[in-house]
């Protein structure tokens, strides 16, 4: 989706409500993710270990956010993440980055938002997403904001829209301005539904998967997938 999707909502209260559901859900085991690093998680694994679960409203969620990559690719990632999460910053930059080389004309990534409490500027960064998607440059803005995640709350997001090509710069402003949360937490809602245990929460073809693959666990479960298709 390339439009920005802007809702007359009452913020603070939603805030609040889909801020303290994923606190409840996902607080504690995030932090330990992110407190014993990447590598803790993002580790080799064989297929069978990620204990995949059927999604029942899996087109529903394919469907939803942002598609990047050929829209008749026949192994599909939907990723809930947060703009200043580090494993979401591994998953993106190496783990997926890496199949996606590979195998170009194959594996399409929707991303989704799920911007956790705890990050201050998770919601921000969402918003900021939505509008450069309004321009036609959600996937350039997403890989920049994830680059230079470091820079996230330090720089204003107009400069990350410049670097990403957004072409009216000022209409981007206006829409940060204007726009509310109303997509992340729509998102972030779809996220506590499935179960999600913190990001990346990572679905593919249909199914959940338990933990975070790293790029080996990852082309393990795409070469399995494709083999099925074969049958």
């Amino acid at each position: 989706s390339v439009t920005v999707r802007k809702f007359k909502v009452n913020w603070s209260a939603l805030v609040a409500g889909v801020s303290l559901a994923c606190a409840l859900v996902v607080t504690g085991f995030v932090v330990r993710r992110e407190i014993s690093g990447p590598t803790a998680v993002l580790r080799p694994r064989g297929l069978g270990d990620y204990r995949p679960t059927a999604v029942p409203n899996w087109d529903e969620l394919a469907a939803g956010g942002h598609r990047m990559g050929p829209p008749n690719a026949r192994f599909v990632i939907v990723e809930f993440a947060d703009f200043q999460c580090p494993a979401c910053r591994q998953f993106t930059l190496k783990t997926v980055a890496s199949l996606r080389k590979h195998y170009p004309d194959d594996v399409a990534v929707v991303y989704r938002h799920w911007p956790l409490p705890y990050h201050p500027f998770a919601h921000a960064a969402a918003r900021a997403s939505e509008c450069a998607a309004a321009q036609g440059r959600f996937e350039r803005m997403h890989d920049r904001m994830f680059i230079l995640q470091d820079s996230i709350g330090l720089k204003p997001f107009v400069e990350f829209a410049s670097e990403a090509g957004v072409p009216d710069t000022l209409q981007f402003v206006s829409c940060i301005e204007e726009s509310d949360s109303s997509a992340a937490l729509a998102d972030a809602r779809a996220a506590v539904a499935l179960g999600g245990r913190g990001t990346p929460t990572v679905l593919v073809n249909g199914n959940l998967l338990e933990g975070v693959p790293d790029s080996a666990g990852l082309h393990a479960v795409f070469l399995s997938h494709m083999k099925e298709q074969r049958k």
